[in-house]
């Protein structure tokens, strides 16, 4: 399969988009004359980097905004990199008065990508609406935006951890919001014993956790994240994690943790931040009463050893892994067997494409570097224009493509996807990170309209139009490069205009 992408001109009157096109594509590598016969074949997407439209516009993804901890807000419209030309950023809080524009423009190579604005509270719960629109005015976008669920705070500071004789371990921290009864909670924490993180219930208006049967001989760590909580309007933002707190064993290391990295090679760490006091000897062994043997290949930071690189074959998984930590006088020393089944992280799925199905609505597909697809658990995240926050699909196995039946083309959809080893070849509980994003949908420079418009000959609003294209029932050679090709296809024409090649 192979795809191939063009950019169409809206033109013409009524009178011109009646009855059916046909066109034609021609390749660069003697692949002769391909004729899409089928209409089906037809399908319209919009992917990431932005597409860049003749004449060099590009069509941006539209307008996010965040308020940052109640302290000022931030309206972005370039995540990566720098839009072709300047954009103007206005806004006003309501209907009927005057956009006021961007007060502080945040650049990257001096083009403006996001504005800044201070924060009052009342701006909360107001209508927010944006205008983003090109010097000469040839693009615009504009929309209103509820801010109410858009306040990240800032994460949590100075955790302190006590012991109380009678209750357990309590951990404290400070926030940099003030009132108690406005916040959600949530820690996070494992002890040297762990191979994956505790989560505690979401809780609100404490700063404070009680953890009561903490066992002074492990290590513990702690973080907590905060959020607005229904109160005083829920967020969909929950802050950072906190920088971690430690407490329990006078460990000179904090342990080791290990993690098989997709099936490709075992890591083994010891300090996750700095250089260690000393250099450490690590050794392993995957069977009781076999010899230890020391790490072949050590991870290092300022010449001291903070890490182990082995090699992974499957068997290591199922097999007791019994590793060993020890200075070079052997005056401090940890050892513990680690059960390696669960400590698997896959690699990000990649090749994210999105098809447009005229009876099923929208597909994603993705590849991953897992072959075994009945080993695979997959969640797709997703949002629209219109979103605030993501919605998540429910957890599936064994699948690599998502259907979303009522997609809207008039909205922008972007979509990520994350995966793991599921319970069939025993569970991991890590999943990979999420994907790199695919697009699909409206182009977000141009607020776009519910009813279909009279365009004049003039009119310049572009289509990407990605199609699939067989040869005599083969696919296309994946080699062939469509630059300066001739790039037509058959379709039924719908709607108050016709396209023209460019």
């Amino acid at each position: 399969m192979h795809t191939v992408i063009a950019y169409w001109r809206l033109c013409g009157s009524p009178s011109d988009c009646l009855g059916e096109s046909c066109f034609l594509i021609r390749g660069t590598q003697n692949m002769g004359e391909q004729r899409a016969r089928d209409c089906s074949l037809v399908t319209y997407m919009y992917s990431y980097p932005p597409i860049t439209a003749p004449g060099g516009d590009i069509i941006l993804k539209g307008v996010r905004c965040l308020i940052h901890d109640e302290d000022y807000t931030e309206c972005t419209w370039k995540e990566t990199g720098r839009p072709d030309r300047n954009y103007t950023f206005q806004s006003r809080y309501r209907t009927g008065a005057e956009y006021a524009e961007c007060p502080s423009y945040t650049q990257v190579e001096g083009y403006n990508v996001g504005c800044r604005l201070e924060y009052n509270s009342h701006m909360r719960f107001a209508t927010f609406q944006v205008q983003l629109s090109s010097a000469n005015n040839t693009a615009i976008w504009n929309k209103d935006i509820n801010l109410k669920p858009l306040v990240k705070l800032y994460s949590p500071v100075n955790l302190t951890v006590v012991i109380s004789s009678s209750n357990g371990l309590y951990l404290y921290w400070d926030t940099s919001m003030s009132k108690s009864q406005c916040l959600e909670s949530i820690v996070r924490y494992r002890s040297s014993a762990d191979s994956a993180w505790q989560n505690s219930p979401a809780f609100t208006s404490l700063r404070y956790f009680n953890l009561p049967f903490a066992d002074a001989e492990e290590l513990y760590e702690f973080q907590v994240k905060i959020r607005m909580n229904e109160f005083c309007g829920t967020s969909d933002y929950w802050s950072d994690w906190s920088q971690p707190a430690y407490w329990g064993s006078n460990a000179t290391s904090k342990g080791v943790r290990c993690l098989i990295h997709d099936e490709d090679y075992t890591e083994c760490t010891w300090k996750e931040t700095g250089r260690p006091d000393r250099n450490y000897t690590f050794q392993s062994r995957y069977r009781t009463g076999a010899e230890y043997a020391e790490c072949p290949s050590y991870t290092q930071v300022e010449g001291y050893n903070v890490g182990c690189r082995l090699e992974y074959n499957s068997h290591m998984r199922f097999a007791t892994f019994q590793v060993q930590l020890s200075s070079a006088n052997n005056t401090a020393i940890w050892n513990k067997d680690i059960y390696l089944k669960p400590l698997v992280k896959l690699y990000s799925p990649v090749n994210l494409t999105v098809v447009i199905s005229s009876s099923n609505g929208l597909y994603l597909y993705w590849d991953t570097s897992m072959s075994k697809s009945q080993c695979l658990e997959s969640i797709v995240r997703y949002r629209s224009s219109a979103d605030s926050a993501w919605q998540n699909s429910p957890t599936f196995t064994s699948l690599r493509y998502f259907n979303l039946p009522f997609a809207d083309a008039e909205e922008l959809y972007e979509f990520q996807v994350k995966v793991r080893i599921n319970e069939f070849c025993g569970t991991s509980d890590y999943w990979s990170d999420w994907s790199q994003p695919a697009y699909w949908g409206s182009n977000a420079t141009s607020k776009g309209t519910s009813e279909p418009q009279s365009l004049s000959p003039i009119s310049t609003q572009f289509i990407r139009v990605v199609m699939t294209v067989f040869h005599s029932g083969q696919q296309v050679d994946p080699r062939w490069d469509p630059v300066d090709s001739k790039l037509q296809f058959c379709f039924r024409l719908v709607g108050s205009c016709c396209l023209k090649t460019l």
